[in-house]
């Protein structure tokens, strides 16, 4: 079975070029329009999801409270933020937040999966199934 990536981004165009971007490169990747709704589905299948690719600045519920949620739910999880370089981690979670990378809009389909694969390489997880991305 593939690794799964959940995509949380409001800007439809970037969530779906990354849904695809990975659907080809192997993963099978569940999509969420806004944290509320990543937050449904982490809460549901965070401890099968290996990546976790999330923009930081959406309205309503912030990728960062995405973030702190995932890592609550499943603390090995790879997680990759889109914003950008300079975006203001919040000041309490500073340590935690800022070891989150961040890859940076516009990204081109190399980026990311060179960002991930990265994320792979990091991971201690030993988890079945958390290859990196193009690595079938």
């Amino acid at each position: 079975m593939p690794p799964t990536a959940l995509v949380v981004d409001d800007n439809p165009m970037c969530r779906e070029l990354a849904a695809e971007t990975l659907r080809a490169h192997g993963l099978e990747v569940i999509v969420a329009r806004d944290g509320f709704e990543a937050i449904q589905v982490l809460s549901r299948r965070a401890d099968r999801l290996a990546f976790l690719i999330v923009d930081t600045e959406m309205p309503g519920v912030h990728g960062w409270e995405v973030i702190r949620f995932a890592t609550s739910k499943a603390p090995a999880m790879s997680i990759l933020r889109l914003g950008r370089a300079g975006d203001d981690v919040p000041g309490g979670d500073y340590r935690a937040f800022s070891a989150v990378p961040v890859l940076c809009k516009p990204f081109t389909v190399a980026e990311l999966i060179s960002s991930l694969q990265s994320r792979s390489r990091r991971s201690s997880t030993g988890r079945s199934g958390s290859r990196p991305p193009g690595q079938r």
